[in-house]
């Protein structure tokens, strides 16, 4: 079994994870300057939600990285 993690990042400081996101399919690809509209995401620093579906918050990727995991016999 596969399974996809995506990780959105602080790009201040030691780019700290802000938000995930978990799928059994592979993520759309995204490059370098294409942007993110938060909707409301559950960020992992316990803040909550910052953005809503009537007042989003725009990310642009600043960068990629991929890592490939084996955790418990899964493809992470």
């Amino acid at each position: 079994m596969t399974k996809y993690e995506l990780y959105l990042c602080d790009t201040s400081g030691e780019h700290t994870p802000v938000a995930m996101f978990i799928s059994n399919t592979p993520f759309l690809p995204v490059s370098v300057g294409e942007r993110f509209d938060d909707h409301g995401w559950d960020r992992l620093d316990g803040v909550g939600r910052i953005a809503s579906e009537q007042s989003p918050k725009r990310y642009i990727v600043h960068s990629i990285k991929h890592t490939i995991l084996t955790k418990q016999d899964i493809l992470t």
